[in-house]
C-alpha cells in the first residue's frame, strides 16, 4: 500500500463493496459517453443533402458539387446553426459510413518547377485576376464554343462568358464590359496563348490585348510556357467548370449556354463568399472602374506607359 493515494484506496474499496465477482480486474478508461456524437437529425440531413447534390436536380444547389463544404453551406441555408453543423471531417465520415462516397482521390503528379503557382503573391481583393480560355468544346448539332473564364485570386470570385471563337476581339469586349461594372485589377495573369501575346505575322509587336491592358493601367503577367500550375486558381476553376457545368448540362446552342451560365456563376460565387466568411479580406486601394464615357480607339490602340511581366522578368515601358 506504500505510495498509494487515498483516492486510489477508496476506488478499490468501492469496487469491492459492489459484490461483483471480478471487482479486482482493471477496467477500461475509455469515456462512457461521447459528448460530441452527431445527433440523428443532423446525420439524416447530411445524408439527404448529399443525395440531392449527387442527383443535381435542385435549382438551389445544382452547381455546388458534392463536397463537405457544399453540405455545410446547404445546411446553413436550410436554417441549421453552426453548433448543429458538423465539421468537414465528420461529414466525410458520415458520407463514407452511408456508402455515398463517389469520387476517388487523384494521384499527386510531380512537376519540375518549385514555383508552382504564381509569380506574385497577392493578399488583397482585385489585386490579381487570372484569365483563361476553356475549349473549344463541341455542342452536338451546333458546333464549337469556348468559355472565357476570369477569377480573382484572393476572393475566388469568378466571371465567365462564352463565344464561338477564341479571339482578341472577344477578350477585349469581355474585359471592357467587366471592368465597367467591376474593379480593375493591378495584375492580370494569363498563359501564352496567341490571342494574348499577338500573332505570327508581327511576332515582335505588342498585341491589341496588351495595348488595351496598358491603356487601362493593368500589368499583364505571362506565366512560363507549358506551366499551367502557375495559373493554379483559374485552372482549378476550369476543372470545376468542366465537372459541375459542362458535363452536367445538355446545351442546345451558344445562347442556351448564355442563359444557364449566370446561375452557375452565381452559385459558385455564393459558395466562395461563404467559404471566406471568417476572413477579413481587404480591397485593393484605390478602386478603379472603367469609365463609360471613356473613348477607347480599339482599331488603333496606342502604346501606353506601363509594365508587362514575362516569366518573372518585369518590362517597363516609358514614353
Amino acid at each position: 500500500m506504500a505510495n498509494r493515494s487515498e483516492k486510489w484506496l477508496f476506488t478499490w474499496v468501492n469496487r469491492f463493496k459492489t459484490g461483483e465477482e471480478e471487482w479486482y480486474r482493471s477496467q477500461s478508461n475509455a469515456p462512457k459517453k461521447h459528448g460530441r456524437k452527431t445527433c440523428k437529425d443532423s446525420e439524416s440531413a447530411i445524408v439527404t443533402i448529399r443525395k440531392a447534390l449527387m442527383e443535381g436536380n435542385e435549382h438551389e444547389s445544382k452547381y455546388l458539387g458534392v463536397g463537405a463544404d457544399a453540405i455545410q453551406y446547404r445546411m446553413g441555408k436550410l436554417g441549421y446553426s453552426n453548433g448543429d453543423t458538423p465539421s468537414p471531417s465528420t461529414i466525410k465520415r458520415i458520407v463514407k459510413r452511408h456508402g455515398l462516397k463517389v469520387n476517388t482521390r487523384e494521384r499527386y503528379k510531380r512537376v519540375k518547377s518549385k514555383k508552382r503557382y504564381t509569380i506574385l503573391n497577392p493578399i488583397k481583393v482585385n489585386e490579381m485576376h487570372q484569365m483563361d480560355f476553356v475549349g473549344p468544346r463541341f455542342i452536338k448539332g451546333y458546333g464549337a464554343v469556348s468559355s472565357l473564364n476570369l477569377i480573382d485570386v484572393v476572393s475566388n470570385r469568378v466571371h465567365i462568358e462564352q463565344y464561338d471563337t477564341r479571339s482578341t476581339d472577344n477578350i477585349i469586349d469581355f474585359l471592357i464590359l467587366f471592368w465597367r461594372n467591376n474593379p480593375i485589377p493591378r495584375y492580370l495573369q494569363v498563359d501564352n496563348g496567341m490571342y494574348f501575346i499577338g500573332d505570327f505575322k508581327y511576332p515582335r509587336g505588342f498585341s491589341r490585348f496588351l495595348r488595351f491592358c496598358l491603356c487601362a493601367g493593368v500589368e499583364v503577367v505571362f506565366i512560363n510556357p507549358k506551366s499551367p500550375w502557375m495559373n493554379g486558381c483559374i485552372e482549378n476553376f476550369n476543372g470545376w467548370f468542366n465537372v459541375t457545368f459542362w458535363t452536367k448540362e445538355a446545351f442546345a446552342n451558344l445562347e442556351d449556354m448564355h442563359v444557364k451560365s449566370p446561375h452557375f456563376v452565381g452559385q459558385y460565387n455564393d459558395l466562395s463568399a461563404w467559404k471566406n466568411r471568417n476572413k477579413s479580406l481587404e480591397q485593393i486601394n484605390p478602386v478603379r472602374i472603367l469609365n463609360y464615357s471613356l473613348k477607347i480607339p480599339l482599331e488603333k490602340l496606342p502604346l501606353t506607359k506601363g509594365r508587362i511581366h514575362f516569366y518573372g522578368v518585369k518590362i517597363r515601358l516609358d514614353f
